[in-house]
């Protein structure tokens, strides 16, 4: 063996251990795996971005899963303000679309039914609803 072909190489060095006839050449690596310095800037920004994608893929598999069904142009307003404030009662749901609290009752219910909505806690009025799906993404909730 050549020592001089390995020389000092980036992945370690060849050294000669031992003496006379029982010595031998042997390869040593630099320690691994090499020191890696974290931008945590970027590892910030691209956490970020990761997030909106996968905000932005949600919301188009939610109007197709509402273009299914065939539903109203409310609806889906009501589903992308979800993207605003995934938590939603009767009455915001009433302010937000500019309808009747009937006509806000009905929307909120057809998305429960999709499976967008789920509600929260178990009370007979003032019920409050999320939108699990956009918690998890956000990182507010856990899977169940």
């Amino acid at each position: 063996m050549d020592p001089e072909r390995f020389g000092q190489s980036t992945a370690g060095q060849v050294i000669r251990v031992g003496q006379g006839e029982a010595a031998y050449w042997a390869f040593v690596p630099h320690p691994l795996p090499p020191r890696l310095t974290a931008d945590w800037e970027l590892t910030g920004v691209l956490s970020e971005a990761d997030r909106a994608r996968r905000l932005q893929d949600l919301r188009e598999e939610w109007h197709r899963r509402l273009a299914q069904a065939r539903t109203s142009a409310l609806l889906l307003r009501l589903a992308d303000a979800l993207f605003e404030s995934p938590i939603l009662t009767i009455p915001q749901a009433q302010q937000r679309l500019g309808v009747t609290y009937p006509s806000a009752q009905r929307n909120v219910a057809k998305l429960v039914g999709a499976g967008i909505l789920q509600p929260v806690g178990q009370v007979a009025y003032g019920k409050t609803y999320r939108a699990a799906e956009i918690m998890r993404v956000i990182g507010e909730e856990t899977t169940p």
